[in-house]
């Protein structure tokens, strides 16, 4: 009777992955298994393929309450500034004399 494969065999065109300091090093500096291909500038991670949308909800929310992480913090943030700079009715706080109606 043949042993049946393991679930942590890896294809030979595949590489282990193993998160070790000297691994997370080379990865966050793009050294090692990790570097770009000399010739065309392509990192062989992928990290450069990744969608936005994707890659925004895998994101860690931000600290001290954010509900975004960091990517769409930035592009609604982005979003929302250029509304309230393209309405020019937008006002954040009323200045007085300009109420349509006096308060009592």
């Amino acid at each position: 009777m043949a042993a049946a494969p393991s679930s942590t065999t890896v294809a030979p065109d595949e590489r282990e992955f193993v998160a070790d300091d000297a691994d997370r090093i080379a990865f966050l500096n793009s050294t090692g298994i990790y570097a770009s291909d000399p010739l065309t500038g392509v990192t062989t991670t992928g990290v450069d393929d990744i969608d936005l949308w994707i890659g925004g909800l895998a994101e860690e929310t931000m600290p001290f309450g954010g509900m975004l992480g960091s990517t769409f913090n930035f592009v609604f943030e982005n979003q929302l500034e250029n509304l309230q700079n393209g309405d020019r009715l937008y006002y954040l706080a009323a200045t007085r004399g300009t109420e349509l109606r006096q308060r009592a």
